[in-house]
């Protein structure tokens, strides 16, 4: 398969049926995510659609043509647990649809099973726990912004217009999952830092405006919302009201 025919990249971490981290990013600008890489499985998922695709140019570039040409399948017995790494191209649509709707008519890819106290080691193995985990870097600031507003209602002005969000229907849910994700983001081995994701945005919740101010060290984060022009002389609030559960169109 030639990278000029690919339109969508999928990308899999799963421990035990629980996806650490799930990617789906099509060339022509759509990207949906849940996970940090590390469990529990976050219940927050998003998708949104960027007038160019934040990623996939630059992902596409790392991929060996060699492993395009060649798939790649390794399973193993799992009696200790299983770990799957699952790297899925996509391309030449049979419908004329490049998007969800697409019927791919062509695939290729990477997947390893593994037992979780595997001793195996392959090359490709490396490449493909580097490369989900590039791709989650890649996208971590989107994902920042999707799991702020499921979490405190605040709509960042950097999330496209075309974004949708899944989560729990229940706000103690939703507390829960986003202090895993927090958790996770601070335990990373890429050790990610957070502090800068709300550099140069505004967060909207209803008729008030307000500027991010986050607070991040190895063990802690905070995020303040401090007042902006439309909310002068109020009293900035910790977290702003929450938004309605469920998907969410804006």
């Amino acid at each position: 398969m030639k990278k000029e025919e690919i339109e969508l990249l999928l990308l899999k971490v799963v421990v035990n049926e629980e996806e650490a981290l799930y990617m789906k990013i099509y060339r022509d600008g759509t990207l949906i995510r849940h996970g940090v890489g590390g469990l529990p499985q976050l219940g927050i998922s998003a998708m949104s659609v960027f007038e160019r695709s934040p990623c996939f140019e630059t992902l596409l570039a790392r991929i060996p043509d060699q492993l395009l040409e060649e798939p790649l399948h390794y399973t193993e017995e799992t009696p200790n647990g299983a770990l799957e790494y699952l790297l899925a191209c996509y391309g030449v649509s049979a419908n004329g649809e490049t998007g969800e709707q697409a019927a791919w008519t062509r695939s290729t890819g990477i997947r390893f099973l593994l037992d979780a106290k595997t001793s195996f080691s392959h090359p490709v193995l490396g490449f493909l726990d580097h490369f989900v985990m590039d791709a989650a870097e890649i996208s971590n600031e989107w994902y920042f912004d999707v799991m702020v507003h499921a979490r405190y209602g605040a709509l960042s002005s950097a999330l496209p217009a075309q974004t949708m969000i899944a989560q729990p229907q229940t706000e103690e849910e939703v507390h829960t999952h986003f202090e895993h994700y927090i958790n996770q983001m601070l335990q990373s081995a890429r050790r990610w830092d957070m502090n800068a994701f709300a550099a140069g945005k505004t967060y909207s919740a209803g008729e008030e405006t307000y500027t991010g101010v986050i607070q991040q060290d190895v063990q802690s984060f905070r995020i303040d919302f401090l007042p902006g022009p439309k909310a002068a002389g109020t009293q900035p609030p910790t977290e702003v009201p929450p938004k309605k559960k469920g998907w969410k169109f804006w």
